[in-house]
């Protein structure tokens, strides 16, 4: 008579799934029955003798400190395991090995899908805060910065979206008004010491508003200053401890300091800064095409044009993906403007129809305006002085209407240089009389412009050359960029 056959022992879910977490989080017997308080109690339930009711299990999974999130989709996997393993596959049973690094990937798989849920959720919630935030705005936008800070007393201010999206319009009013964009971010800063929350993350929005004051007193030429608030965000500012939410982009603060150490001509700085910056920004394609394109300012300021065009052009598939509308049209005129200094006219010359649409396209006035200026300074790259000399003529006085009297005394060194190549010597001095005390207002001779300040002293001496006048403003083009907000005081 055959010898009976031993049952197989079945195990519920609940038994599985405990040992699934148990193998997943890599803990021996011994050291799970410490935690649940019974090694003998472990052992039944895993072989099977007894069985782990709902609450059991739930009460076991939060001691052994399986996420609360994971714990119901463990069991789900457990489950299905359950199910195949009451199919008849005696024949083919899979070793304990097998097993055990099964249910170890299964427990990686459905903490995997619990992270997944978690950064959605997390997500969505940034998305509200947001929200939010921009409503709170509203309310703040219509009143002077004294005003702001009154209302923003309030407990319901108190909101890290908030701080966050003060620095935001910081940053979009900095190049009009640096007095707004201070006011701003420190507003920010003020919020954020009241912020509820873990210490870390409030030190961490102080030095993102921090960093953004840093932004506008550069914007109005205190570098000092500048220098100072970026010293204090980069003593607060810790990185994130893994799986800690995190709205704020680090980025955000290399990107900004990049822009100081441009300006103070700190160039090899300011290249580590962005690269640093891109580094962290891979996958978000605006962001990147946006920096690409502040390194390539950095490079035009450093007198590297090929450089600079390299970058441009690896920018620009980003730019036109979208974000910023202005982008498309800045890319290809910073480019056209460094084919020009490169003399590569007709390259920089086919450009132009381009810019000049996407300038229209966005009703960018002084887009179009700067568009004019550089095609007549293409016209006389190009041998037709005539032309250029109206078209710039033109700039000029448009630049004067405007009261940007900085950007008109640039443009007349542009206008000088082809008067005198066109023997017109008198009229030029006369342009660039114009000219000189609204760069000595600017302080440009305390810069150390050397060919700057020996074509002022050419033109009183009546010396003047068109040579002279192009590497003036070559010269100052690639010092300075932008211009300094305001006069200084003499």
């Amino acid at each position: 008579m055959p010898a009976r056959q031993k049952k197989r022992r079945r195990f519920a879910p609940t038994n599985t799934a405990l040992r699934m977490g148990r193998a997943g989080l890599c803990l021996k017997q011994k050291e799970l029955g410490a935690l649940l308080g019974s090694l003998n109690r472990v052992r039944e339930i895993e072989n099977g003798r007894k069985t782990l009711s709902q609450a059991e299990y739930d009460r076991d999974m939060a001691r052994m400190g399986v996420p609360l999130g994971t714990a119901p989709v463990l069991l789900g996997v457990a489950e299905v395991f359950c199910r195949l393993e009451e199919e008849d596959h005696d024949p083919f049973a899979l070793p304990a090995e097998a097993h055990l690094e099964i249910e170890r990937a299964a427990f990686e798989a459905a903490a995997g899908v619990r992270r997944r849920f978690l950064a959605d959720a997390q997500a969505h919630r940034f998305a509200a805060d947001r929200e939010e935030a921009a409503r709170l705005w509203e309310i703040l936008v219509p009143h002077p910065a004294p005003k702001r800070k009154a209302i923003a007393a309030a407990s319901r201010f108190a909101r890290w979206a908030l701080a966050e999206r003060l620095c935001a319009e910081s940053v979009r009013v900095a190049p009009h008004d640096p007095g707004e964009a201070l006011s701003l971010a420190r507003l920010g800063v003020h919020l954020a010491r009241r912020v509820r929350g873990p210490r870390p993350f409030r030190n961490r929005l102080e030095a993102y508003c921090r960093a953004h004051v840093g932004n506008a007193l550069r914007v109005g030429n205190d570098f000092d200053g500048a220098d100072g608030e970026f010293a204090r965000a980069g003593e607060l500012w810790t990185p994130p401890e893994p799986g800690e939410p995190s709205p704020l982009d680090e980025a955000r603060l290399l990107d900004l300091e990049a822009s100081l150490r441009r300006d103070q001509r700190k160039f090899p700085e300011a290249l580590r800064l962005i690269d640093r910056a891109l580094e962290i920004t891979v996958g978000d394609g605006l962001e990147t095409g946006r920096r690409l394109l502040k390194k390539a300012v950095v490079f035009e300021h450093a007198g590297d044009s090929e450089a600079a065009i390299e970058t441009i052009r690896e920018a620009l598939p980003l730019v036109d993906l979208g974000g910023e509308p202005r982008n498309p049209c800045v890319a290809r005129f910073n480019l056209a403007v460094n084919l020009l200094f490169l003399d590569r006219v007709a390259e920089a010359q086919a450009l132009i129809p381009a810019v000049r649409a996407l300038a229209m396209a966005q009703s960018l006035d002084l887009d179009l305006l700067r568009v004019d200026w550089l095609e007549g300074r293409l016209a006389g790259a190009n041998g037709r002085r005539g032309e250029a000399i109206a078209r710039i003529g033109g700039v000029i006085a448009r630049f004067a209407e405007r009261k940007m009297h900085y950007d008109a005394a640039l443009a007349i060194l542009d206008l000088a240089a082809l008067l005198l190549e066109e023997k017109r010597g008198q009229e030029a001095a006369a342009r660039v009389a114009v000219a000189v005390p609204i760069f000595r207002a600017w302080g440009i001779e305390r810069e150390g412009l050397a060919s700057l300040r020996l074509f002022l002293d050419a033109i009183e001496q009546q010396e003047a050359t068109a040579a002279l006048a192009r590497a003036a403003a070559l010269s100052w083009r690639r010092f300075g960029g932008e211009p300094p907000k305001k006069p200084l005081k003499r």
